[in-house]
């Protein structure tokens, strides 16, 4: 889950910490079982629309 904003995008986020953190690009090996899920844990439903939660909530 990544939180974003108006100025950028969960994807772009992510990658930006991504290359701060491990200084390299995501590796596309296992880039396409990555999944980013824009999100807040301070709001309610984690900051989702009702039917992403949902249907998270349900993935096992």
């Amino acid at each position: 889950m990544v939180r974003s904003n108006k100025e950028i995008t969960g994807e772009t986020k992510l990658h930006n910490n991504w290359v701060y953190y491990f200084e390299s690009q995501i590796d596309e090996s296992f880039a396409n079982r990555i999944h980013i899920v824009e999100g807040n844990i301070e709001s309610p439903q984690l900051g989702m629309g009702e039917s992403t939660y949902a249907a998270l909530s349900e993935e096992n």
